[in-house]
């Protein structure tokens, strides 16, 4: 960037400034209080459209020198116009490139916190790498490829999520840890750590389960076989019940076949006696006879069978009237023939039932012995006994088979244990890997050779301290001291070398530097002769510096510019 003219109107302490610059270097001098930091903030501001006093547009009206309404600033880069009005604020469409800001505020850099210089660095030396590069540095790294394809979609968002994700994933593995462990993580004793051992062998389980099995078997015969003594005992309870009644039924079949024979004989006399009552109760009425048409005698029909009849010649018989005490004692003998009737099949149902027990007594075999007493109270009690030992068997079953689950709770408590540690392990190494310190600052460190290169070639081109710029961000002088802990003059020398750097890097070849002062007169002469030797090389386009001075010098090749009360000598410009 060549700036080839700088006007300043009416911007904080400046009256009126006009400052065409021929050579690449130019330096402002003056008393204090000249103008010269308003000068250099004015086209700072110009520039960048950065504002160093006021952070807030509606206060930029102070920014104009007092007593006046409006100022003015334009500076001139390569043939283009960086403009800036006040009080509006209004600037020129001028983009400025975005290393700038760190090359005219050389101290920018050096201000910036560790994250922020990485991003800048990145973006500077044009750092990039795609989400297959990152991957195969990470598997250099020894992370797992599982964790790799686990974390690749993260690593399009950038270094920082994909880390806090694997942070994440660390954090949750150490809980899951602690949920197994009952204890605090830590990263040696979990790299060691085992459940207690349960002493426990596989046989004993078999063992264990075989007796119970035979308990059970042992139980099952003796239930069955104090059932069979017990159903031996009922049946023949049973069975004896049976011959008893049989005995008892076959009995009285004598009595019954008597009482049966004088019920038969005496249903048929009863049954003679009512039909003679009955005869006498209707009488006999005369039958009227028929004339035969052959004979001329009198006939009548006479029944042969239920389907013959036949003509026989008619008798007269003798007419006999209805007795009416016969017909009073008809009903009473009727009643008394259906009684004995159903007694006498009664008779003949029981002599029927009788009759068949005589026969199954006849047919009937000796009954085997039934089971004592004391037989089965022996097989209860070896139920009982075989019952004892199925519950001993079952307790040691159980105790076998909880050692059993304890141990396998244990060896499953170890297993997790080391599993979850790997885990913390795993995602720490990609966590770290990929956090600010590793492979981000592999990839910076990469990238800082050329930084670090140059600001090497500005040690010994400016006489100063070797400055290095290391991947954790650290600002080192001579490789040792760090920034933080340089004097000012140091510290300037530093500021100074770095934005020479970016400069170069960035290919903006301009410098502005300010407070020049700080440096004595050896640091000053340093200093003129690199920003020479710069110009001379071509490695700069513009360097602009800014010094408190008892009066301006004349230097070969540099434009001088005394400025008093914010205004600048033309003349003594012109003499340098």
């Amino acid at each position: 960037m060549r700036i080839t003219n700088i006007e300043v109107q009416d911007f904080l302490g400046i009256a009126r400034i006009d400052a065409p610059i021929h050579e690449r270097i130019a330096l402002f001098a003056g008393n204090n209080g000249a103008g010269k930091s308003s000068l250099y903030e004015a086209v700072r501001m110009a520039l960048t459209g950065e504002s160093v006093r006021v952070s807030l547009k509606k206060d930029y009206p102070a920014l104009i020198r007092e007593g006046q309404k409006s100022g003015h600033v334009n500076v001139t880069v390569d043939g283009d116009s960086a403009f800036l009005s006040l009080p509006s604020g209004r600037v020129s469409p001028y983009q400025p490139p975005a290393a700038l800001p760190y090359v005219i505020n050389a101290q920018r850099f050096a201000s910036l916190n560790l994250t922020e210089r990485r991003k800048f660095l990145f973006d500077l030396m044009g750092v990039t790498i795609g989400t297959d590069g990152i991957k195969e540095r990470l598997k250099l790294r020894g992370v797992d490829a599982t964790r790799i394809e686990a974390i690749a979609p993260l690593l399009r968002s950038g270094f920082e999520n994909a880390s806090k994700e694997a942070e994440g994933k660390a954090r949750d593995a150490k809980a899951a840890w602690r949920a197994v462990t009952n204890e605090n993580y830590g990263s040696v004793k979990a790299a060691e750590w085992v459940a207690p051992i349960i002493d426990f062998d596989v046989t004993m389980v078999i063992s264990a389960r075989e007796a119970y099995d035979a308990a059970q078997k042992a139980i099952g015969d003796a239930a069955a076989a104090e059932a069979a003594l017990v159903t031996q005992a009922n049946n023949a309870a049973q069975s004896e019940q049976r011959l008893s009644k049989l005995r008892a039924d076959a009995a009285v079949a004598p009595a019954l076949k008597a009482a049966l024979d004088q019920s038969t004989a005496d249903l048929a006399a009863l049954e003679q006696e009512i039909a003679a009552v009955r005869a006498d109760a209707s009488g006999v009425e005369p039958v009227a006879p028929m004339h035969c048409p052959h004979c001329a005698g009198a006939v009548e029909l006479k029944e042969m069978d239920s389907k013959r009849w036949t003509l026989v010649a008619h008798e007269a018989p003798q007419g006999k009237p209805a007795d009416p005490v016969a017909a009073a004692r008809l009903p009473a003998l009727e009643a008394g023939l259906r009684a004995a009737k159903a007694a006498h099949a009664n008779t003949q149902k029981a002599l029927t039932a009788a009759t068949a027990a005589e026969s199954a007594l006849a047919l009937g075999t000796a009954l085997p012995a039934p089971p004592t007493a004391a037989q089965i109270a022996d097989a209860a009690t070896a139920r009982a006994q075989a019952k004892a030992k199925l519950d001993g068997a079952h307790e040691g079953l159980r105790t076998v088979e909880n050692k059993a689950r304890e141990s396998q709770e244990s060896r499953r408590r170890t297993g997790d244990a080391q599993r979850f540690h790997a885990d913390v392990v795993g995602w720490d190494l990609v966590a770290k890997s990929l956090s600010p310190d590793g492979i981000p600052a592999e990839i910076l460190a990469e990238a800082l050779a050329p930084l670090n290169n140059r600001l090497k070639q500005n040690a010994l081109d400016s006489g100063w301290r070797t400055l290095t710029v290391t991947p954790d961000m650290a600002i080192l002088a001579d490789g040792v001291r760090r920034y933080e802990f340089l004097s000012e003059s140091e510290k300037w020398r530093a500021d100074a070398m770095l934005a020479e750097a970016i400069a170069h890097l960035s290919k903006l070849k301009i410098l502005m530097l300010d407070r020049v002062d700080v440096l004595d007169m050896d640091g000053r002469a340093q200093l003129i002769e690199w920003m020479e030797l710069l110009a001379f090389q071509g490695d700069v386009d513009t360097a602009l510096l800014f010094a408190t001075l008892r009066n301006v010098p004349v230097i070969v090749g540099v434009d001088c510019f005394w400025i008093d009360a914010g205004t600048t000598s033309t003349q003594l410009a012109k003499a340098a």
